[in-house]
């Protein structure tokens, strides 16, 4: 087994203000409207951040910083490891700045995942339409 770390940066506007964008991350029932089917959150440093995305796929995680207009960092994973990726393994820090459209998000995430052998290659799937919630 190997470890293998992915970095990436991006930046995305939302015709929204900070404030919003950040409850989008933080209150359980804008998490639900945006990408989930139930989710469950204590935003506060050290707090849970639990997401079901599709009623059988899980992400769990923790706050980090918190800062409405200036940042918000948290960790999330799959429970019990499942896709090689357990909670901790990902950490999102956002950067959020309001702008006359709206809010411009800086977004900076860094991910480890435990490498095995495969049979088969991990089918190709986007997952970029969930960095940004439809307000």
């Amino acid at each position: 087994m190997a470890n293998e770390n992915f970095l990436f940066t991006t930046a995305v506007e939302i015709e929204a203000s900070p404030d919003l964008v950040y409850r989008f991350f933080t209150e359980p029932e804008l998490i639900k409207r945006w990408h989930g089917v139930d989710a469950e959150c204590d935003a506060n440093p050290g707090g849970i951040f639990l997401l079901n995305v599709t009623g059988v796929d899980f992400k769990i995680g923790e706050f980090g910083e918190l800062d409405p207009q200036h940042r918000l960092v948290f960790t999330w994973g799959h429970p019990e490891g499942v896709d090689n990726f357990p909670p901790g393994s990902s950490v999102v820090d956002i950067r959020p700045e309001s702008i006359a459209t709206g809010t411009r998000g800086q977004i900076h995430g860094a991910s480890r995942r435990v490498l095995e052998p495969m049979s088969e290659p991990f089918p190709a799937r986007s997952q970029s339409s969930h960095l940004i919630p439809h307000c």
